[in-house]
């Protein structure tokens, strides 16, 4: 099932129903692969945040979210036909400057104030003042749906969208686009993420990647036993992919893959991960939140305060240091917030012998 077809359903009021048995971790052991040997480390954190719901996009369904990474008040969220919704203070008030289905929203880390939007129907969308006013710039996007932004984290101008089409860029800040889907055998591109410098895409046809600027792509799905893939995210050349059977992870950019945790997660149409820590990981599915302290290995509810609409999580973002942080997740029943701890890992690593 497409990621369209799968958020069109969402809408209709249709429901998967799978189970996910919730667990409480009280310590993990991880592993660390260094150039001196793999060492392993016992790591301690919680689960006993509780959620709490934020501002006045309450009660209205947010299916992308994007934080300023120059503000840490400024929150984007877009919803399905009641348009962009942007606060300046951490959810204390929204306004509603764009009225436009959003799928996926891109804050220029370069330019936190420039900021694109994703849309169904309409293309893509430019604020140059932090959201307060918006433009089309849709010149050679051959597209109405896009499902997925990224912008290159070394060229400020270069833009690339996911659309129901593939693969389009952008060389000027999105003023004009091109195709760039040589070697793309997918159609629905739903998620884009770079690591390192390789652009990688997840589709209904799996990962690709491209390492020349969305030139030419591969297929990457050696191990991924799945088609649809709705979410990337990645850390320090970790790379995990969310799909409609469960997690996978890379831990050579997509070079190769392996399940990470349970098929029995179901469809994970999320993915946020700490930029520190490639051990901490966050799922979002149609029955709530999962988190990982282990790289996927296992996975545990984080669910407390979410109830009913709230338990349909379409998009997370993570705010995090090396202690701690706060996800956002877009959920049916508007944006939620909860405190996180990173994992704090004490002890001497010793060498884990492989025989």
């Amino acid at each position: 099932m497409g990621k369209r077809t799968l958020t069109r359903n969402i809408l209709k009021g249709s429901v998967w129903h799978r189970a996910i048995a919730a667990a409480t971790l009280a310590a993990i052991v991880m592993s660390v692969c260094t150039s001196r040997g793999t060492f392993a480390g016992e790591a301690q954190h919680s689960l006993a945040a509780r959620w709490t719901q934020i501002g006045a996009a309450g009660g209205v369904a947010v299916f992308s979210l994007a934080l300023d990474p120059a503000s840490t008040g400024r929150i984007y969220a877009g919803t399905y036909f009641k348009g962009l919704y942007v606060t300046q203070n951490g959810g204390g008030s929204w306004a509603n400057p764009l009225p436009a289905s959003i799928a996926a929203i891109a804050v220029n880390s370069h330019t936190p104030s420039t900021v694109y939007a994703g849309t169904w129907y309409s293309g893509t969308l430019k604020s140059s003042n932090n959201g307060v006013n918006w433009a089309p710039v849709n010149t050679g996007l051959a597209a109405n749906d896009v499902y997925a932004l990224a912008i290159d984290p070394v060229i400020s101008t270069a833009l690339y969208a996911g659309t129901e089409t593939g693969v389009f860029k952008s060389t000027n800040g999105g003023n004009s686009w091109q195709a760039a889907s040589s070697g793309f055998t997918g159609r629905n591109v739903y998620a884009l993420a770079f690591c390192d410098r390789a652009l990688l895409a997840g589709s209904d046809a799996g990962v690709f990647t491209s390492t020349n600027g969305g030139a030419s792509w591969k297929a990457a799905n050696s191990g991924l036993v799945v088609n649809e893939v709705y979410a990337l995210a990645v850390t320090r050349g970790t790379v995990f992919a969310g799909t409609d059977q469960g997690v996978y992870r890379s831990d050579n950019c997509a070079a190769d893959w392996k399940r990470a945790g349970d098929s029995e997660l179901g469809a994970v149409v999320t993915l946020a991960v700490s930029p520190q820590n490639a051990w901490v990981v966050f799922a979002g599915t149609d029955t709530g939140v999962l988190v990982s302290y282990n790289a996927g290995a296992t996975w545990a509810a984080s669910n407390d305060g979410l109830s009913g609409w709230a338990r349909q999580v379409y998009a997370l973002s993570l705010d995090s240091d090396m202690d701690s942080g706060t996800l956002f997740a877009g959920t049916g029943s508007g944006v939620w917030q909860m405190g996180v701890s990173m994992p704090t890992v004490y002890g001497s690593y010793l060498p884990v012998v492989r025989r």
